[in-house]
């Protein structure tokens, strides 16, 4: 199994330099041999390439579309099947989100994000900071009876999370195909320790797949020569301090902060 992200930091991208192309995408999708890929996102962008804005089912903020103004564009809903059809890899959206409410009502598997790291949103306006306490209590299939999730050690604001079938069985199918076919879990951030492609990532480790192989695409603004995370492997033997050994070679591939290096005179 594999993980990949096609932007370096999920904030709007609008000339590129922290994207990676299509070109290079479907490359490193076929220099890793990928048969399948599941894509993590809670929404994809428009279903029209034509239009400058889309709407999120269930929220009312109008977001960019297909990499207008931000990159890459080929990740929106109508191109990204497609990309993927005519480079011979499989495709599926798995982190669509469901919905039982009102217009907006669909099916889907929750696998994606965002819609997890707005949970807190009733209470302050801004994302909580338990994201993955909140996910593993909804795919915890010992989790019959419900679980408080705090927002932080010791906080008041909770969040009562029960065991989500639909989650735990997408998460299943994905494991039992990553057995006989070599899958990628695709994100936008291509910072595997910012992304809730961890979560998922610890998951399959701690139920005995063998290893997940973090790829590290390149992008323009990317680089220090010989840093970063190229292949990274997760296995039992250090999931537990993958995230903060990923974050520490993230960290070196970045180019110097100007506002930081800056002499003053």
């Amino acid at each position: 199994m594999f993980t990949i992200g096609v932007r370096r930091n999920g904030a709007t991208d609008t000339d590129g330099k922290r994207s990676i192309s299509e070109e290079d995408y479907i490359a490193q999708l076929q220099i890793n041999n990928a048969e399948y890929v599941f894509d993590l996102r809670s929404g994809r962008g428009a279903t029209d390439c034509k239009q400058n804005t889309i709407k999120f089912p269930g929220n009312g903020n109008a977001t960019r579309l297909c990499g207008n103004p931000s990159k890459p564009n080929f990740m929106c809903e109508c191109k990204i099947e497609e990309v993927h059809k005519s480079a011979g890899i499989g495709y599926e959206w798995a982190g669509k989100p469901v919905s039982k409410t009102g217009e907006d009502s669909y099916t889907g598997t929750n696998l994606g994000g965002s819609r997890v790291s707005l949970a807190f949103n009733d209470y302050k306006g801004k994302p909580g900071s338990n994201w993955g306490t909140i996910r593993r209590a909804k795919y915890n299939k010992k989790n019959l009876t419900g679980c408080n999730c705090p927002e932080k050690e010791g906080g008041k604001n909770t969040l009562f999370e029960i065991f989500d079938p639909i989650m735990h069985s997408a998460l299943q199918r994905i494991f039992e195909m990553a057995k006989e076919k070599r899958v990628v879990l695709l994100c936008v951030e291509d910072e595997l320790h910012k992304c809730h492609k961890m979560d998922w990532v610890k998951f399959y480790v701690k139920e005995g797949f063998g290893k997940v192989v973090a790829i590290e695409p390149k992008t323009e603004e990317h680089t220090t020569p010989g840093s970063g995370w190229s292949k990274y492997v997760i296995d039992q033997s250090n999931v537990e301090q993958a995230r903060g050994e990923l974050q520490i070679l993230s960290a070196a591939r970045r180019p110097p902060d100007k506002k930081k290096t800056k002499v003053k005179k």
